[in-house]
Parts: structure tokens; sequence; C-alpha cells
């Protein structure tokens, strides 16, 4: 058999390292003078030292299965599809693809023309799991971007990425998948006359709008606030409040001054009802009197008001005037005398006097109304008077002789 011929084997070692990368670094180096010379555009195999396998002791490597095109354009996508068998309980990409390929493989895939789509857009890593009897099959797509640093026609060497199995027991293994070529042409490698084309229509990008978004809550507090300082306000308004006082009461001698000039002008006397004139007047001489001494003057006798007069002190200086007042009201009003009209403008202004003349201002300016007799006082006056029990009746059939004795209208 023949001996090889230099050239002979050159060629040999050529093809070798073309179909086989690793043959070709394990081969021994030829002398310079016979070796074939390589094509500048040819790209240096991959950095082993971007992918580290770590499998557990005792497991077994998962099986890998990777397709990927040959051929690519450069600015376009190319996918790498990487089949994983592996067991049910075990979990590819427990972190997620993304963390996956983030740091040094991110770095790796940069360095030798390749890069990850941006996160958000239409091309984004898939995985899909499939049971298969006692084993599971995960196919995990990843889309890239081939990004050549120089025109024309060259080759390309797509790194190893790792991909991570994590098992029931929590352990965690590491495989690389194995370095592929890709002939990389320009995106007009086959027109002829290229002309140059526009830029593709622009793609509507989305941001959060951080000071509308501050405005915005900030009027929904603005208006939470509002609402309640408004239900506050409310409240506060809508609290029981404190009635505010009585106005102090009229002076008694105002009052009944103020009816009996009611009464003078009502001209009773003029339309002839001269008992009901003299009956008003009567009332409001009786009421005052009770006002200003301390007792009910419409509810009590004749007897009793002049049993409580009587006890007042300092004595009241016109007593026997009111007597003889009270007196003549009870025979109109017991002894169904009818007064004549003298006699009624008469005890009309006789009433206007006792107002008068028992008020404190006609005692002195700076005099108090007389006291109220106390409830000794009356008990000590009751025993002395020695009266019978009142009786209207009674009072009707005596007073009218009083009356006559003081000089008054007879019945």
């Amino acid at each position: 058999m023949k001996p090889d011929c230099p050239p002979r084997r050159a060629m040999h070692l050529v093809l070798a390292a073309a179909l086989y990368p690793s043959a070709a670094a394990a081969a021994p180096a030829e002398p310079p003078a016979a070796t074939a010379p390589s094509s500048p555009s040819t790209q240096p195999a991959a950095d082993p030292t971007t992918c580290i396998e770590r499998i557990p002791s005792g497991r077994p490597r998962p099986k890998l299965t990777e397709r990927i095109a040959d051929k690519a354009l450069s600015g376009h996508l190319v996918t790498l599809q990487v089949t994983v068998e592996h067991g049910k309980a075990e979990t590819v990409f427990p972190g997620g693809l993304r963390l996956q390929f983030e740091g040094d493989a991110a770095r790796a895939l940069e360095k030798s023309g390749f890069a990850l789509p941006m996160r958000g857009g239409s091309a984004e890593p898939s995985l899909k799991v499939a049971a298969r009897g006692n084993s599971a099959v995960t196919t995990v797509d990843v889309p890239l971007l081939v990004l050549a640093d120089q025109s024309g026609r060259h080759e390309l060497v797509l790194p190893a990425l790792p991909i991570s199995v994590a098992r029931a027991s929590g352990d965690v293994a590491t495989v690389c998948t194995e370095p592929h070529r890709i002939v990389v042409d320009e995106p007009i490698a086959n027109e002829p006359h290229p002309r140059p084309r526009n830029n593709p229509p622009a793609r509507p990008q989305r941001e959060v709008w951080e000071a509308l978004q501050r405005v915005v809550l900030g009027s929904l507090v603005g208006l939470l606030v509002a609402a309640l300082i408004a239900l506050a306000i409310r409240a506060w308004r809508r609290r029981p409040r404190r009635a505010p006082p009585p106005p102090p009461p009229r002076p008694p001698w105002e009052v009944a001054l103020e009816e009996l000039f009611d009464i003078r002008n009502a001209d009773l006397v003029r339309s002839g009802r001269h008992a009901e004139h003299f009956d008003r007047v009567s009332d409001v001489a009786r009421k005052y009197l009770g006002n200003v001494f301390g007792y009910d003057g419409l509810e009590s006798t004749t007897r009793e008001t002049l049993h409580n007069l009587r006890t007042v002190r300092p004595r009241i200086a016109i007593l026997s005037e009111i007597e003889q007042f009270l007196l003549e009201a009870d025979l109109v009003k017991f002894a169904r005398q009818v007064p004549s009209e003298p006699q009624c403008e008469s005890a009309l202004s006789r009433a206007e006097e006792i107002v008068q003349k028992t008020r404190p201002a006609a005692q002195g300016a700076h005099a108090s109304p007389p006291s109220p007799p106390s409830e000794s006082q009356r008990g000590e006056a009751a025993p002395a008077a020695a009266e019978p029990p009142d009786n209207d009746a009674d009072d009707a059939s005596t007073e009218p002789a009083a009356s006559a004795r003081a000089g008054g209208p007879q019945p």
C-alpha cells in the first residue's frame, strides 16, 4: 500500500476539521507548509468555557436533541430547537428561559454575533412539555437574532448554551448544547441589482406615563380626603346643639297693663257686653296679684286671695282697695249683677291703679317687690282667721253684704 502524499493528507485534515470540530482540535498539528490555507471568513471554534456542565453524581445525563438552520440572513431570526428527554418529576428551566440566558450566556451570544430579541416583542422563547410513557419530553424554542459584524458571506459559531433541569430531589443539573456553525449571508445577497428600501413602519411603543399616574392618584386621594372632610363637616353641623335659653319672663305689671289696655280698646262696654268686660278686668287683676305675691291668682277664691295678701310683708298699702275691688267683681260673677257703663269704666281704672301702686317702681327706684308669704306665715294666719271652708256659694251670699257696708253697688 502506497504511503499518502503530504498534499492529500492535509486535505483530509481540513475536511475532518470542518465536519468534526472536536476531532480537529485533537488532531496533531502539521508543519505550516503541509496545512491547507483557511478561508479569511471562517470564525474560530466556540469557547468551551461559556457553558460548564454540572450533573449530580449517580444521575444519568438528560438526552438532548438539537435542530437549527445551517444558513441564515444577517439581521433576521434563526430558531434553535432543543428537545430534552427527562423524568416526569423533573422540570426544565425552573427559573425561566430569560433568567437562564442572561449573564454569561448573553455575553457569549453577543460576542459570537447573536442576540436575544427584546423582551415583550413578537419573538419570545417558548417551552412545551409532553408526557411520553414514564418520561417527559420538553421542547424549547429559542429565537436568536443574527447580528453579523461584517458584510459578505461568512460563518458564525453559535456557542454552547446552558440548559438546567431540576430533579425531584431538589438537585439541579446543567447540560450544554453543542456549538453550531451557521453560514450568514446578507439580505440582498440573491438580488442582482439591489435597491435601497424604506424603513419598515414604526411599531407602537407603550410606556408608563408616570406624571399622569401621579396626577391621577393624587386626584383620587384628594377627592377621598375632600369627601371625608365634607362628611365630617356635615356631621358636625348636624350635631345636637344646646337649645338657647328662653328669654327672661316679662314683669307681671307690664303684662297686666298691656292686657288692660287691650280691654280698653276692645269696646266691650259700647257693645253692651258689660259683664264680660268686668269679668276680664277681674281676671287680669287676680292673675297679676298672684304673679306678684306668689300664689295662683286665677285658681284662688276671693277669701284665699285676701288671706294670702294679708300675710305679705311689708303690708300692702292699698289692701282695702283691693278687697273692695274683688268683692265687687264677685257680685257681678256670682250674683249675676249687671254693672252699668260707669261701673265698668271705674273697674278698669281701679285695676290699672292697683297695678301701678303695687309695682316695685311705685315704692322706689331701687325697691324690690314685696315678698310672698311663707308657708309658716300662712299656717299661723289660718287658725287666727278661723274661717269656714271655702265655698263659692258662701262667697256669693256673704260678700254682697260686705260690699254694701263698704258703699259699693247693691244687687
